[in-house]
């Protein structure tokens, strides 16, 4: 019986002649950005639209099929990966099935031949080192034999991949088990990831002194509450400006639900990459979950304690841990860019 084979290139996913192209989709499956950007417009952006609005969507995990179109490749498999949310909402698993649902759509319709994007990796946010082992374990234990490629742009990432592809065709070894850094307070070891902790940078020109100014200035902003952001720009507590900021009137919560994750990112990347002592606290974390183990925020942390029994089980967590999330995502790219 054929086995299945994996090949990591460097390479745009539309330049490879296979049977089937993998997009990394999202629910609505509708044309976006990076990969999924790059698809549309090689295989024709209008008639791809409107052969995806024929479904209208698809689940996390699952996958659709579609004609390739003008790309060389006969289908697109359109496959949901998830966002990551620190493991808390089973990403692993829809990773895993998302390849896997890919996989069996193209068999099924007799291709040979299939290539993948790194699912989740980007603006997803799942940590590139996890992307690659889940992508690389649902492909080889795939009951639908096929010819394999994963294509990336980056350099480092595919070296990456490929070093976790040796990994997994050497002998067998103990998984390590997760580790995890929590912080909370900005006066507690490990406080310097806290939004509150000051550290000063420059994000558009303007000066903050910490990330929750910037983000509760942002608010402001959204809002068109200008008496606020002034209040909050001149304001140093990062507890006063945090209470501004939720004092901003006329504030658009949809629109601030949709936007303040990139608000944060951007702050966070600001403060970890302009101060050289922070961003050796944050490489030094290594492959460490990163969790705020705040007991009473539910969205940015994990909605308890580091002392809590159930802290080291993401499928137990009361929050989203979306500042971890962030917090992760940066530290890869800081040490992608140092290594590079």
């Amino acid at each position: 019986m054929k086995q299945t084979t994996l090949d990591i290139k460097l390479v745009s996913i539309t330049a490879l002649s296979v049977d089937c192209i993998v997009n990394a989709a999202n629910s609505h499956l509708q044309h976006g950005g990076g990969v999924c950007g790059a698809i549309f417009a090689a295989a024709g952006a209008k008639a791809l639209q409107k052969a995806c609005d024929e479904y209208g969507y698809c689940e996390t995990g699952e996958a659709i099929l579609t004609p390739g179109f003008q790309l060389s490749a006969k289908y697109i498999a359109h496959g949901v990966g998830p966002v990551w949310k620190g493991g808390s909402q089973n990403e692993e698993k829809l990773l895993y099935s998302c390849y896997q649902n890919a996989m069996k759509l193209a068999y099924n319709k007799g291709c040979h031949t299939i290539a993948f994007p790194l699912i989740s990796s980007g603006i997803y946010g799942y940590p590139v080192e996890e992307a690659w082992r889940v992508a690389i374990r649902a492909i080889q234990e795939s009951p639908y034999p096929m010819d394999v490629t994963i294509a990336v742009i980056d350099g480092k990432a595919q070296e990456l991949g490929k070093r976790i592809l040796a990994e997994c065709a050497a002998p067998e070894k103990a998984e390590p088990k997760q580790e995890y850094q929590f912080f909370w307070h900005e006066y507690d070891p490990f406080g310097e990831l806290s939004q509150w902790y000051a550290s000063p940078f420059v994000l558009e020109g303007i000066r903050y002194e910490t990330a929750e100014q910037y983000m509760m200035a942002k608010k402001a902003l959204l809002a068109g509450d200008l008496e606020r952001y002034v209040l909050i720009m001149h304001e140093k507590d990062p507890a006063k400006c945090k209470k501004f900021g939720k004092d901003v009137r006329a504030l658009d919560v949809a629109a601030w639900s949709k936007c303040k994750e990139e608000v944060v990112y951007h702050a966070n990347r600001a403060k970890f990459s302009q101060n050289k002592t922070l961003k050796k606290l944050l490489l030094s974390t290594g492959t460490k979950v990163l969790a705020e183990a705040s007991p009473y925020d539910k969205s940015w942390g994990i909605g308890m304690e580091a002392k809590d029994p159930n802290s080291t089980n993401p499928a137990k967590w009361k929050g989203d841990n979306l500042l971890g999330k962030i917090l992760m995502k940066v530290r890869d790219e800081l040490r992608t860019a140092e290594e590079t």
